[in-house]
């Protein structure tokens, strides 16, 4: 009953993925591989059940993992001391 407009990307796949990405990385997680298996299981089945009712197509699903990528490469990956050395003192 839900109309499919403004789903792309998909928030439902773009969230799970991020929070599969982010316990990958996690300490917490590294020794409870159970856990993370868990996770990644809960990942594919939020991200298989949003086509299966219909409310995103593939595309949507692509984008969605695609945003949470580019968001964890970013975050996790760029030098944010080096980018922001001088200018934090302007922002606080």
């Amino acid at each position: 009953m839900d109309a499919a407009v403004n789903v792309c990307p998909s928030i439902h796949v773009s969230s799970s993925v991020s929070i599969a990405l982010v316990t990958a990385k996690s300490k917490l997680f590294q020794e409870r591989k159970d856990c993370r298996a868990v996770i990644i299981l809960l990942m594919i089945l939020i991200s298989i059940s949003t086509l299966f009712v219909k409310q995103h197509s593939v595309i949507d699903v692509v984008c969605g993992a695609a945003v949470s990528l580019v968001l964890y490469v970013i975050a996790y990956y760029t030098n944010w001391r080096k980018l922001l050395k001088g200018k934090l003192k302007v922002l606080l």
